[in-house]
């Protein structure tokens, strides 16, 4: 019988019929071998690859929820109906993590239909679903319906993918198998920009969303005006700034669970992680991510030190941890305090103006914006220099975009956009402090917590950078996202029959029968 977690294996009925598309694309392959392409045989390999993973992993839905939290930072995808532009969708897109994604919905929809499990829908679908709205009417009404069109698609699916989690991410076992697929994409992604540093050089993962040679010389370039010696590292996602975003988000969740039940091996490994995640955030001389990061860290320990439960325990590991922090600080405390004294003051002075000019957009059209994902096509007629010919002539044909994300939502989609957007946050933040209210069992608390300090990191970090404006780190954004829901779902299901259980356990009282409610029984 199936378990209902979608924890049992398959059957010999279901893995005849996941043997067939194995077959056939077997035989596609052995053609192509011949006929095809390189591209066409490895992505053909690639998809035989993952479909036998996916029929012998015994455990098909556990196998999805890997390959999607392992695969959402990532930038591989097929692109159709390309419109390249910063800050926005630039085209629509087969993802990587797609591919998972779909199977895992499936399962969700077959447990609704089989009445196995109720569907949850967040109220932070509401505001996103309110976003997504907006765009739609400027896909049928506005001038620029194709960019509008491309950003709608992307945000449904994250929105889907949202969904997909909350669903999906109803145990503890489940918590703990998400949480331990980002901690590897942590360690995946610090590794490879230390690589890049220590050796100066691409690796030529493009496909895998690592910046082109172009950008990451830019990026360089323009922090010193080309005079330093340096090399500012961006791991496998398309700019340094963005994976700074991405450690900033996911660093306090790493080190909240620090402070919970896991054993020693597993904090010794989480430590590792960290150290290789706040060394690759340092050497993306990202300033934006430095002060998230900081920020989300700062609240990390102020809430665990005003928790009750938290002041009195974890002591060693709240030293270890600062200790750690301080001794990462102090061995790049030269490069950190060249960075903040010694930078190009061009970077600031574009910034501002960029700052200023969106302001002068919104403005124009304070109530529902210019359009979805138009900044960048907007911008040539409201530029100090304006018009498309002068702007080419000072940023190329790459024209910028605003490096905040709040100025990019107002100027596209309105002061009601902009209302909707702040409303995601503060019904994450307030799910986040409901869970933060009752600890059941302290990992998935610390789940939690660390999750909803990396929020705040990245609440902080969109004031300079646009972060969750590109596709990578949209998806790992509503992954957090998800988190910080689910686990509040999860308490909420739970805390009944954990009060029964402590009720049972409290002297004088009469113990409950073998039938009676169980904390271990539902919580993990």
């Amino acid at each position: 019988m199936t378990r209902d977690d979608g924890l049992a294996g398959p059957g010999p009925t279901q893995f005849l019929a996941l043997a067939v598309p194995v077959a056939l694309a077997a035989a596609v392959a052995t053609v192509s071998l011949f006929l095809g392409s390189k591209v066409i045989v490895l992505t053909l390999g690639g998809l035989i690859g993952l479909i036998v993973c996916f029929v012998l992993s015994g455990n098909q839905r556990l196998f999805c929820l890997w390959g999607l939290a392992l695969t959402g930072p990532i930038g591989m995808f097929k692109a159709f109906s390309v419109d390249a532009h910063m800050g926005g969708a630039s085209a629509v897109t087969i993802d990587v993590s797609d591919l998972f994604l779909a199977p895992l919905l499936l399962f969700i929809l077959r447990d609704a239909v089989r009445r196995r499990r109720p569907l949850r829908f967040s109220p932070v679908l509401a505001w996103w679903g309110a976003m997504i709205l907006l765009g739609a009417a400027d896909v049928a009404l506005g001038p620029l319906r194709h960019l509008a069109l491309l950003e709608v698609i992307r945000m449904t699916k994250c929105g889907l993918l949202f969904f997909v989690l909350t669903n999906e991410l109803v145990r503890v076992r489940q918590f703990m198998h998400f949480f331990a697929a980002v901690a590897i994409g942590i360690a995946m992604q610090s590794a490879f920009a230390l690589v890049q540093y220590t050796f100066k050089a691409n690796l030529g993962l493009q496909f895998l969303g690592e910046p082109a040679v172009e950008a990451t010389t830019s990026a360089t370039q323009s922090v010193y005006l080309g005079t330093a010696d340096i090399f500012r590292a961006g791991g496998l996602f398309s700019h340094p700034n963005l994976l700074a975003g991405y450690l900033a988000l996911l660093l306090p969740i790493c080190i909240a669970m620090i402070f919970s039940r896991v054993t020693p091996a597993v904090k010794a490994a989480l430590g590792g992680v960290i150290a290789l995640g706040l060394g690759a955030l340092v050497i993306t001389l990202s300033r934006s991510g430095w002060l998230s990061f900081a920020t989300g860290f700062a609240l990390l320990f102020a809430t665990s030190l005003l928790h009750q439960k938290l002041r009195l325990r974890y002591r060693l590991a709240r030293v270890l941890v600062i200790i750690s922090i301080l001794a990462a600080g102090g061995l790049a405390s030269g490069d950190i305090i060249r960075r903040i004294t010694s930078s190009d003051p061009g970077a600031l002075k574009f910034r501002f103006e960029m700052i200023d000019t969106a302001w002068t957009m919104i403005l124009d059209k304070p109530v529902l914006g210019m359009g979805l994902n138009s900044f960048v096509a907007r911008f040539p007629a409201y530029a100090p220099r304006g018009g498309p010919e002068q702007v080419t002539a000072e940023y190329g044909t790459n024209w910028p975009v605003v490096h905040n994300s709040y100025l990019i939502t107002w100027t596209e989609q309105g002061t009601v956009g902009f209302i909707c957007l702040l409303g995601v946050y503060f019904t994450l933040l307030r799910a986040g402090l409901r869970t933060s209210r009752v600890m059941l069992d302290d990992i998935p608390y610390a789940l939690s917590m660390g999750a909803s300090c990396g929020i705040v990191a990245i609440m902080v970090d969109g004031i300079g950078s646009f972060f969750i404006d590109e596709s990578a780190g949209m998806r790992v954004f509503w992954m957090v996202a998800a988190l910080v829901v689910a686990v509040h779902d999860w308490t909420r299901v739970n805390q009944p029959a954990y009060a029964a259980a402590a009720l049972a356990r409290t002297p004088g009282r009469l113990a409950v029968g073998a039938g009676g409610a169980s904390p271990a029984g539902l919580a993990t």
